[in-house]
Order: C-alpha cells, then structure tokens, then sequence
C-alpha cells in the first residue's frame, strides 16, 4: 500500500508546511511558543523588558515539530481492547482491512514487537531514524527561511537608509532652491518697489505739469471770457442806446402824426363819422351786422369737449408705424454717438461695446416709438369710427 497516500498523508502535509515556512510563520511559532515578544511579569514597569532570543524561538520551534511529528505517526491512544490493527482502523476508517493488516505488522516492530499493550498507549508508525530525518528537514527549512528573512530585513534596512539619504539630499536641494528663490524674489519685489517709487515721480511730476498747463489756460480762458464780458456789456449799452434813441424817435414820430391828424380831422370831418341815410333792416339781408362773423357765446359749459379734427385722426390712423427706414436711422445714430462715447471713455477700447450699446438704445427708441405709435393709431382709429357712428 501507499502509506504517504493513505496513511500518512497528515503528516506529510505538515512537514511540507514547515519546510516552506516564511517570516510570518516564525512569528507565529515565537507567538505561540513564548507568547509576544514583551514578556514583562506582571506587576513590572514596561521599561523592563524581556526579550526573546533568536536560538530560545528555535529550540522552541523545534520541540514544536517534534511533538507535531511523533503525534503525526503515532496512533492513538489506544482503548481497551484495541492492538495495532485496531489502532490503526480507529485512526484511519476508510483503510481496507488488508492494509490495515499490513501496516499493523510493519509498525509492530516500532513497539519491540509486543502484544500486550496498554489502554491510553501511543503507538509509533515511523522508526526514531526517521523521525529525526523528518524533524532534521524541517530545522533546516527553518533555518533557510530565517537567513532568508533575515537578508530581506538587511535589504530592506538597506534600502530605507538609501531612502533616507535621497530624502535628506532632496531636501537639502529643496532647501538652496527656496534660498534662491527667496532671494531671487526679495530682489524682484525691490526692483518693482523702485520702479513704482519712479512711475509715481514721474506722473506725480506730469500731474503738476498738467495742473500748470491747465491752470494757465483756465487764466487765459477767464481772461479771453473777461474781455468777451466787457465786449458783450459794451455791445449791449450801445444797443440799448441805439434802441433809446429809436424809441424817442418814434415817439415823436408818432406825436407828430397824431398831431396832423387832428389838424386834418379839425379841417375837414371824418367821412366814417356820418350817420347813414336809413337804418338797413339784417333780418332781411340775412346777414350779421359783424359782416357773418359767427358770434363766440358767453357762457361755455366746462364739460364741453373739443371735437377731433376728423382729417387729423384718419391720417393718424392710415399712418404705418416704425418703418424700417426709421430704425436704420437710430441704429445708425446709436452706433455712431455710443461708439464715439466708448472711444472717449474707454480710450479708444471702448469704441467697439460703445457702438453696440448705442445700437441696441438705438433699436429700443425704435421699439418704444413703434408701441407709441400703434396705440396712437388705434386710439385715432377709434375715434374716426366714434364719429361715423
């Protein structure tokens, strides 16, 4: 039969577990052999510690497998009753019973051949030779993969130093970076101060040239405006004498010729002032003694209301609203005046907005006019047809 398949197949199992153990395993083993690697008694301050050591974690490593190998090929323990054949089939249920027969005859030399065996015995399935071969593998095992763990942690400490020693000289480069870079800054931000103190001298000194400039032309424009003032007062007394004297001229024009009036009246009688032969009878001439002047009475009553002029309200009516001939005319006006706004106020940059700010007030005047202008028509409308009704 095929023991490592059938019967100990739990055993070679756990030998190739310890035999591919890595780091994490060893932890586990030190943990559950010694417990954390802090063994403080209780009642001691935690700044007293006892550590474990690397050979103490091996030794008990190794007791470890070896127990775990003499339980792996042992069968066990043995009730009353029970030899090697039903050891072995209380152990493995599913061995046939030929094998079992075997089996029991090859491990009974492990017990010194006996037949009287003890209820709670533990019976060997493997030789002490191979057992230590067995334990023997698995130490070596240990041992590769402790020297395996032990290389990457010397790696890795390597590599952590190499690390740190890039971090440190970055830093330091970072560090004459930022020097220089405050440095270059802080000229920077002098040379920027000097050239403001120097811009502010500079329009400070056109600002007061400007102010001189503008002061003298207020005195010559106060001067020039002095001398129009005296011209136009001049001007105007001379007027008013011109005026004086043609006023008395007049006047005396006018006694004159009041006063050959009278001499003509005193003369010969005015021919308005004599009465008519007859009294003319209107009723019959059916006209106005005024000449048909129709007479305005006295009393109007105030609620009276002016008729609408019928010709002025159908014209109104038939008049078309907001041609488009009128709205060119504004948007044309808009972009020319707010274009001509925008280049004096934004300096030129503003021309472009001005002109399309004056266009759209352009075209919203032609709006407001066309909404005026049809409520017009339609109050005009509905007066010519008030007055056909």
């Amino acid at each position: 039969m095929n023991r490592q398949a059938d019967g100990f197949e739990g055993t070679e199992a756990k030998i190739q577990v310890a035999e591919n153990s890595n780091n994490s395993n060893l932890d586990s083993v030190r943990a559950s052999a010694f417990g954390p690697p802090d063994r403080t008694p209780a009642g001691q301050s935690s700044d007293q510690k006892v550590t474990v050591t690397a050979e103490e974690v091996r030794a008990r490593f190794q007791q470890q497998m070896e127990l775990t190998i003499n339980d792996a090929t042992s069968v066990g323990p043995l009730k009353k009753g029970q030899g090697y054949f039903q050891a072995l089939k209380d152990r493995f249920p599913d061995m046939k019973d030929e094998d079992a027969s075997k089996e029991a005859r090859r491990i009974k030399k492990f017990s010194d051949s006996r037949d009287i065996l003890k209820i709670g015995e533990m019976l060997p399935t493997e030789s002490p030779q191979r057992r230590k071969e067995m334990l023997d593998n698995i130490m070596k095992g240990y041992d590769a993969s402790l020297a395996a763990a032990n290389a990457h942690i010397e790696k890795a400490a390597q590599l952590r130093a190499a690390e740190k020693a890039a971090e440190e000289k970055a830093a330091a480069e970072k560090a004459a970076e930022e020097k220089a870079s405050a440095e270059k800054a802080a000229e920077e931000k002098a040379a920027a101060e000097k050239a403001a103190e120097e811009k502010a001298s500079a329009e400070k000194a056109a600002e007061e040239k400007a102010a001189a400039e503008k002061a003298a032309e207020e005195k010559a424009a106060a001067e020039k405006a002095a001398e129009e003032k005296a011209s136009a007062e001049k001007a105007a007394e001379e007027k008013a004498a011109t005026e004086k004297a043609a006023i008395a001229k007049a006047a005396e024009e006018k006694v004159a010729a009041e006063k050959a009036e009278q001499e003509r009246k005193a003369a010969k009688p005015d021919d308005y002032d004599e009465k008519p032969a007859s009294n003319p009878d209107f009723n019959k001439l059916n006209v106005n003694p005024q000449r048909g002047v129709p007479q305005v009475p006295e009393n109007i009553p105030s609620d009276q209301k002016t008729a609408p002029n019928k010709d002025n309200s159908k014209a109104k009516a038939d008049e078309p609203c907001g041609p488009i001939s009128d709205l060119g005319r504004n948007i044309a006006g808009g972009v020319i005046t707010g274009g001509a706004i925008g280049f004096a106020v934004g300096e030129g940059v503003g021309a472009i907005p001005g002109a399309i700010i004056g266009a759209g007030i352009g075209v919203k005047a032609w709006y407001d006019d066309k909404e005026q202008c049809i409520a017009d028509k339609a109050k005009a409308k509905n007066a010519v047809e008030g007055e056909k009704k």
